[in-house]
């Protein structure tokens, strides 16, 4: 939404976003819902990016070098990094291991914990957390002639836990062991392993991620939860059609949930004809205003897919253009252009923190406190 918009457009805009909330509570000074926002002292200063894809080996070392920069130039405190998608068991235990390592090459640290994040901050250093963007190593049958029911073993999630994994994706964007895929041809929810699976997640401390999750998967998922969920790189449906975002009822769930909704700068999320900073902005205030203000983060997405891992993951064509991607944030170095553009949209400054970070902290905290 251009910073030009006549105010009485901006609110026709914001009414028809904010479904049951309404316009009122636009009325009312700060319009968020729900609690009042804190002020900036009793704010965690943090900045999470909930989906960093890119911090993968699989990444050339130049672009690593340079997108670490780019993180600490736009002030990223914190970032959830791949550890896995959809490699099989062996396969992601290698890679588990061998990701501190990788880290420290890069000059970040690994964090188990909130207390982890906020030390690695105090020493200058940004923070990773070990995200697999999927589930299917729970479930892959290698080295086992048995049917697939007898080779899901969920000693294997307490193992990735055990490791450092602290945020589980539920599926990619095809049918798994758990649930099917946003792409999925079926939308068939949970299974009974993924119903299995997410209690012992809830039970342990992992916090469990529903992006590119299909729509009765994430919807069961954030039901059935007893601890809150999180999209960490989704975006509005209303105002992007891409099966990649989500509708108003799921947005609705997560903050009954208690959970936070990672805003995506990916353009083919943020707007298939004009993806720029002020569109992503509008994602944030739609999904603000159906939600409130605690349920809303950041997920930039940076990835760095080729036009190999696109092919062989079979991506949905109409979802994702072929690599390379493109960002409505070019960069991390541009990350203060979203706090700025909520300034100009009215955002006091405690909430602009919670958008920032606060609000991934708080469930980061809770979740894993479980």
């Amino acid at each position: 939404m251009p910073d030009d918009t006549p105010e009485m457009s901006r609110r026709t805009f914001l009414r028809a976003g904010a479904g049951v909330a309404g316009i009122s509570t636009l009325e009312k000074g700060f319009f968020l819902g729900g609690q009042p926002s804190a002020r900036p002292e009793e704010v965690d200063t943090v900045v999470v990016d909930s989906a960093a894809s890119i911090l993968s080996p699989e990444a050339p070392s130049d672009v690593l070098t340079r997108f670490v920069e780019q993180m600490r130039q736009g002030g990223v405190s914190c970032a959830l990094g791949r550890v896995a998608t959809s490699e099989d068991w062996p396969a992601t235990m290698v890679r588990i291991l061998a990701y501190s390592p990788f880290l420290e090459s890069l000059g970040l640290s690994s964090a188990k914990s909130v207390g982890e994040i906020q030390a690695a901050v105090k020493s200058g250093k940004i923070a990773v957390v070990f995200h697999c963007q999927g589930s299917y190593m729970l479930g892959s049958p290698f080295g086992v002639s048995r049917p697939m029911v007898s080779t899901f073993d969920i000693r294997r999630l307490l193992r990735v836990h055990e490791l450092g994994v602290r945020v589980m994706q539920l599926t990619d964007d095809f049918k798994g062991y758990l649930g099917d895929g946003c792409t999925e041809r079926t939308d068939c929810g949970l299974t009974d392993y993924g119903i299995w699976a997410l209690r012992k997640m809830n039970e342990i401390g992992m916090l469990v991620d529903c992006s590119h999750a299909g729509y009765q998967t994430s919807m069961d998922a954030i039901n059935m939860s007893r601890q809150p969920i999180i999209f960490s790189h989704s975006n509005a449906k209303a105002l992007c059609t891409n099966k990649r975002n989500i509708t108003d009822e799921q947005i609705r769930a997560v903050a009954t949930n208690g959970g936070v909704i990672g805003i995506t700068a990916a353009a083919e999320m943020v707007d298939a004809n004009a993806p720029t900073v002020d569109r992503l902005l509008d994602h944030i205030d739609y999904v603000v205003h159906l939600a409130g203000i605690d349920h809303v983060g950041m997920g930039f997405g940076y990835s760095y897919e080729t036009a190999a891992t696109y092919t062989r993951l079979h991506r949905d064509t109409s979802a994702y253009r072929k690599p390379p991607w493109s960002y409505a944030i070019s960069d991390p170095t541009h990350i203060s252009t979203v706090r700025t553009g909520l300034r100009a949209r009215g955002y006091d400054e405690g909430s602009i923190r919670k958008v920032l970070g606060a609000n991934f902290l708080r469930v980061f905290r809770q979740v894993w406190q479980a």
